[in-house]
């Protein structure tokens, strides 16, 4: 399927991130070149390989996922990839049926083999076998006369909202392949945003430019019809930074913090001469300040985290806790902590994803 063209405009939202002076420009990317791999020391740079990035891609291609070729209002471009719900649900249900809360093979997909129930050898088994290298959580069920896999999800018919996606510092959107499964398997269109020098999006990433590369997105977003209030931003790590970000310039967006820090002058701080650096450099050069741009968000907001984060430890939590957030108590929910590390995603523990599912119902 040919890819989708989209050029972002400069707007009464956005313009304060055009880029004032080359100074500034030139400051900007070398700040975020030679800090941005310090920041939150340990973070993972897999999914860099293109081999392993068009291997992603064209798994999302065989799931209805399309290719989005963003260009933001500074001009820079964006590769991303775009999923619609409803044409992930029509390949489901061609091997699928939908019963008491999973999504399970259908009955005339069985044979008998080794005396069980199994899934048929051919298409209905690559399926299933892509479902689960889309990293989608599955439940094995058997028993003495059958053999099943169940993959826990909702049963809609249209889409109920749109998810933006910003991956972190270390990885691109090709690792975040569960992110987009849990979305469209509970009905949500999902764009996936490969930044600037990730995956296949030309150029390098500053935090200025990240900003701008969701900001496209919304833009395209819009122009399909959606309103603000069914639009959620989902960020990992420092994407938590631009998804904040957009939500604090577009009203109602609401706004997913996974595993979020508080302020990137923190960054940094298992080199002491880089933080000492790091935290003398103005706004102007780098602003990655969740605390101050949570306080101009007014969709709702919910955060994520573990209390076994090697990354962002639960210092960086607490603090992010105690900030003004607990005031708004009607509008922010903390997710209960999960026992996975930073790299690990939460879709496969009951607990957390119980307690996510309960968000969206609010959204």
């Amino acid at each position: 399927m040919a890819a989708v063209h989209f050029t972002a405009c400069w707007d009464a939202h956005n313009r304060d991130l055009k880029t004032r002076s080359t100074l500034n420009a030139v400051l900007r990317s070398l700040y975020y070149s030679i800090f941005g791999p310090l920041i939150f020391i340990g973070s993972s740079f897999c999914f860099k390989d293109p081999k392993k990035v068009g291997q992603a891609n064209r798994l999302f291609q065989k799931f209805g996922g399309v290719e989005l070729k963003l260009k933001a209002a500074d001009g820079g471009v964006t590769r991303s990839i775009e999923f619609k719900a409803e044409q992930f649900r029509q390949k489901m249900e061609t091997y699928l049926d939908y019963r008491n809360g999973y999504w399970s093979l259908k009955e005339s997909l069985y044979e008998m083999r080794d005396g069980k129930l199994r899934c048929q050898e051919g298409e209905a088994k690559e399926f299933l076998c892509q479902l689960i290298d889309l990293k989608t959580p599955f439940e094995k069920v058997e028993n003495e006369t059958k053999c099943e896999l169940r993959f826990p999800g909702e049963n809609w018919k249209k889409s109920r909202g749109q998810v933006i996606f910003s991956h972190g510092r270390g990885a691109g959107a090709a690792a975040f392949k569960s992110v987009a499964s849990y979305y469209l398997m509970r009905g949500y269109d999902v764009i996936m945003v490969d930044h600037r020098g990730f995956g296949q999006s030309p150029g390098s990433s500053t935090d200025r430019s990240c900003k701008l590369d969701l900001d496209a997105a919304y833009q395209y977003v819009q122009s399909q019809g959606v309103p603000n209030e069914k639009i959620i931003a989902h960020g990992y790590c420092i994407g938590t930074a631009f998804v904040a970000d957009l939500a604090a310039r577009r009203a109602k967006v609401h706004v997913v913090l996974d595993r979020p820090f508080v302020e990137a002058r923190r960054a940094c701080r298992g080199v002491p001469w880089a933080q000492s650096i790091a935290n003398i450099a103005p706004k102007s050069i780098v602003d990655l300040d969740n605390r101050e741009t949570l306080k101009k968000v007014t969709g709702r907001v919910v955060v994520i985290w573990s209390k076994y984060d090697e990354v962002i430890d639960e210092e960086e939590t607490m603090l992010l806790l105690d900030s003004d957030l607990l005031a708004r108590a009607k509008s922010v929910s903390f997710i209960p902590t999960f026992n996975e590390g930073h790299q690990r995603m939460w879709f496969k523990e009951k607990q957390t994803t119980d307690a996510f599912n309960q968000q969206l119902t609010l959204f």
